[in-house]
């Protein structure tokens, strides 16, 4: 049943043991992975829209009539389970190219969720109580946890198959309090299970460091063709411009470029190269002017282009 639709991606809820309320964003071109992103509110998948160039299920949490988790839904977690395998097979995705997501109490599940059912990846950001919306798998006649419970607690006695240890990425932006009173008890226990794979602290930061700290592990586990900056820039008689490269991809010698200098003002490239394996090109110029340089990055079937930043040209004149 369709709901309504959020930044284009349709509000789902399947029926059955247990409701779950969904949204499948498939890849506009052919794509290996799947991301799973726990969302706390249907707002909350912004984080995730940047690209579609994978596939990406956003799971929410259940309906809730009075503003609490309905507890006695002890099959949630698997119903979920079930819904992002039989997407999984659906888009012909192997298990092990699923990448598990999640912020704040969405991080919390998405924890969970990956050491629980044995997922390989998992990229959270600033894990809390769970106070609002998701549940646990626990017996519904016991009392919830409290607040003030740590979540390290949580997760202690979750059993880790040697054989197949999950890969955890930790952003923490949180202010100092919260930091002190669960992160850094978390990260000790993750430590403790030999299942931290990254950990990155940016204080008083919040949610605003985890989109670029979740898209570079991203990118790292996907093996994603991409380039952090173009830079370009004047020196002496020549122009050097220069693509550079995340350190996963440095060593990649499939990757090829083509760089194209853009007089600004006009439409057609003043000067413009052939696909060549080196990411560095220079050429000596005969017009000064302001120019940006666009690079043409290629590797294999996968395309992407990346603009410099606007830069000086000055022509000096011997008399």
């Amino acid at each position: 049943m369709i709901e309504k639709e959020v930044d284009g991606v349709k509000i789902q809820t399947l029926t059955g043991r247990t409701a779950i309320r969904y949204g499948l964003q498939v890849a506009n071109k052919n794509s290996d992975y799947l991301c799973v992103c726990f969302i706390g509110s249907e707002e909350g998948q912004r984080l995730y829209l940047k690209e579609e160039r994978n596939h990406t299920l956003f799971v929410m949490p259940p309906n809730q009539d009075d503003g609490k988790p309905q507890l006695t839904m002890v099959n949630y977690e698997k119903c979920v389970n079930e819904l992002v395998e039989k997407t999984a097979e659906k888009l012909k995705i192997n298990r092990k190219n699923i990448l598990v997501f999640g912020y704040d109490e969405a991080a919390t599940m998405a924890l969970y969720f990956t050491m629980y059912f044995h997922y390989n990846h998992a990229i959270i950001g600033d894990p809390v109580v769970m106070a609002k919306y998701y549940i646990f798998q626990q017996n519904p006649l016991k009392p919830r946890l409290k607040t003030e419970t740590r979540i390290d607690k949580m997760f202690q006695k979750m059993y880790i198959d040697n054989f197949n240890q999950p890969n955890i990425h930790f952003y923490s932006g949180s202010n100092s309090q919260n930091y002190e009173k669960e992160v850094k008890y978390l990260i000790q226990v993750l430590q403790e299970k030999a299942i931290l794979k990254s950990i990155e602290r940016k204080r008083n930061v919040g949610v605003k460091g985890y989109p670029g700290f979740m898209t570079k592990h991203k990118n790292i586990l996907m093996n994603q063709l991409t380039c952090e900056e173009v830079i370009a820039w004047q020196y002496g008689h020549k122009v050097l411009a220069e693509c550079l490269l995340p350190e996963y991809l440095q060593n990649d010698k499939t990757i090829q470029y083509a760089f194209y200098f853009y007089q600004i003002g006009k439409n057609d490239a003043s000067h413009k190269t052939k696909y060549q394996d080196s990411a560095q090109y220079r050429f000596v110029a005969d017009e000064g002017g302001s120019y940006f340089v666009k690079v043409f990055i290629r590797r294999g079937r996968e395309k992407m282009t990346q603009n410099s930043s606007k830069f000086r040209i000055t022509i000096v004149e011997d008399f």
